[in-house]
């Protein structure tokens, strides 16, 4: 099961990490919904643990701690979601690299070779 969304935020955050720990929360409610389903079609089963990927490393670092420093201290309790899923083993946080995210072709300009490498991702995932 795949889930994938890109809009604009409607928050203003002062960082690339603000954003991106924004977008980790926001990811985290879609798959508390998605576990409910699952669930639900499974009479009440407990589902697996759901991996959520991302590519800025200090937002799962963050994470997976449960310790935001200085540059977060801002954040609002709302935004330690993402945090808690991980503690409470929901979500299995990892890292993907640009080179390897096919949400960059929908979200970032990137080089040739790179856009034929992650277009050959998603045309083989979707065969």
């Amino acid at each position: 099961l795949v889930s994938w969304l890109s809009q604009l935020q409607t928050l203003v955050a002062q960082s690339v990490f603000e954003a991106e720990t924004i977008a980790g929360n926001e990811a985290f409610k879609v798959v508390k919904f998605l576990r409910k389903i699952v669930a639900d079609v499974c009479n009440g089963k407990e589902p697996m643990q759901i991996a959520l990927r991302g590519d800025n490393e200090k937002t799962i670092e963050c994470a997976k701690s449960g310790v935001y420093g200085k540059r977060s201290k801002h954040f609002e309790v709302r935004l330690m979601h993402l945090s808690d899923g991980h503690q409470k083993r929901i979500i299995v946080l990892s890292h993907v690299p640009s080179l390897e995210n096919p949400a960059d072709l929908f979200t970032k300009i990137v080089k040739a070779n790179v856009f034929k490498s992650l277009v050959s991702r998603v045309v083989e995932h979707v065969n």
